[in-house]
């Protein structure tokens, strides 16, 4: 046996990666943090999130504020960013 000792979320990154749980830890942390990333109005609006690998999924039921999405999406995108780390999404789709 070596020194075979590694850090607690190294060993947690590998179990989920192994077990391919990281996109679906991933989608609980957005949709746990999704008020405080995009604010109570949109929250509120949002009537269903998901991720499909790094595309965000959103069903909003108000259409101009579907559209006020889209044309934001960099900018949310941005905001995801700095909460969770570069390149958590990479796109956003508004249904």
């Amino acid at each position: 046996m070596g020194n075979d000792i590694k850090p607690l979320g190294k060993v947690l990154e590998e179990v989920l990666q192994m077990y391919r749980l990281k996109s679906k830890v991933n989608e609980v942390n957005l949709v746990n943090s999704w008020e405080e990333v995009v604010g109570p109005l949109i929250a509120k609006k949002t009537e269903k999130l998901w991720l499909k690998g790094k595309e965000l999924h959103l069903v909003i039921g108000s259409a101009p504020l579907k559209q006020e999405i889209r044309y934001s999406k960099d900018q949310i995108i941005e905001l995801i960013d700095a909460k969770f780390g570069k390149g958590y999404i990479t796109d956003i789709v508004v249904h």
